[in-house]
């Protein structure tokens, strides 16, 4: 038949859209030079597949920057474009481990070790270690990574048995604000001013729990009727890059809202994750609990009707 069918772009995936050319010895540059020559194609396809090339190549540099094969500048480089990807396809956290689990997959066939855990663990070694000035083939990366992964377990047994605990975000905050709005503002306030804490900027589930907490006071503040909706448009952005760091670790996602939750907790008594739900997925629809004619609501009123909708 000298007609094809035409493949639709929603049905593409990562791994159908990028050729298979470079064969360089290493396996990562493989994989990036790959990306690369499809990066045209890739862009022209849906935010799934931009999303995928996004994670697969942040690893794919990640990894190199840990073989001492690329500098640290283009390891950030490559970052800040993974970053702007994630603000500019989904925010959802189904959506990121959808978009990583198509990466994990077009990764696979180049090497049964890289695994979804393999890609996870290089990124957080380029993110969280020294790396010394050497350079490691793939078999020597390979090795380095999965003893940093059995050296990572042990410790958190040896911490599990002292009853050691997660940063938490509660001892960063200092209590200070007192506005007009309320509780949930003085909260927004106190934590963008802990937000820029070194020791927040480097510790991806810190980072995370700041943009929960952000997350949730403007909401709350929007949905009590105390900010105009421009509000919410201008930081919402600003708020999800906190949250990058941590990509689509469900259990991360889970700790830092439990994190924003406890913090609430000292400026709002008896704020639950039901009620964060339900306060920000209102925001997406631009709803509000106050009522035309009524005045700004109290904080505890919040909480009384979004206590309301979650029984529903």
């Amino acid at each position: 038949m000298f007609f094809k069918r035409k493949t639709k772009k929603s049905d593409q995936n990562l791994s159908g859209i990028v050729k298979k050319t470079n064969h360089t010895g290493y396996v990562f540059v493989d994989i990036n030079n790959d990306l690369g020559e499809a990066a045209e194609e890739i862009m022209n396809s849906s935010p799934m597949v931009q999303m995928a090339y996004g994670y697969a190549r942040r690893t794919a540099v990640a990894a190199l920057y840990v073989q001492g094969l690329v500098n640290e500048d283009t390891y950030n480089h490559v970052i800040s474009i993974f970053k702007s990807l994630q603000i500019k396809t989904g925010h959802t956290v189904e959506f990121q481990e959808s978009a990583f689990a198509e990466a994990a997959e077009y990764m696979l066939a180049y090497h049964h070790l890289i695994t979804s855990f393999m890609a996870k663990m290089i990124v957080s070694v380029a993110e969280n270690y020294e790396i010394p000035p050497s350079q490691l083939d793939d078999a020597q990366l390979f090795k380095e990574i999965l003893d940093t992964a059995h050296n990572e377990q042990e410790a958190r047994h040896v911490s599990f048995e002292g009853n050691h605990v997660e940063p938490r975000l509660i001892e960063y905050v200092d209590q200070v604000n007192s506005s007009h709005l309320g509780p949930f503002a003085n909260m927004l306030e106190d934590v963008n001013a802990a937000a820029s804490h070194s020791d927040i900027l480097r510790t991806p589930l810190l980072s995370a729990a700041v943009g929960y907490s952000m997350e949730l006071a403007v909401a709350a503040l929007w949905v009590a009727g105390g900010v105009h909706h421009k509000i919410i448009e201008d930081t919402i952005e600003g708020i999800y890059m906190f949250k990058a760091d941590i990509g689509s670790d469900r259990q991360l996602h889970n700790e830092a809202l439990a994190q924003a939750v406890e913090l609430a907790n000292i400026y709002t008594s008896g704020t639950t994750v039901k009620h964060v739900e339900v306060i920000v997925g209102m925001t997406k629809d631009l709803e509000r609990f106050r009522r035309e004619g009524e005045p700004v609501l109290e904080a505890s009123e919040v909480l009384a009707r979004a206590e309301r909708i979650a029984v529903v």
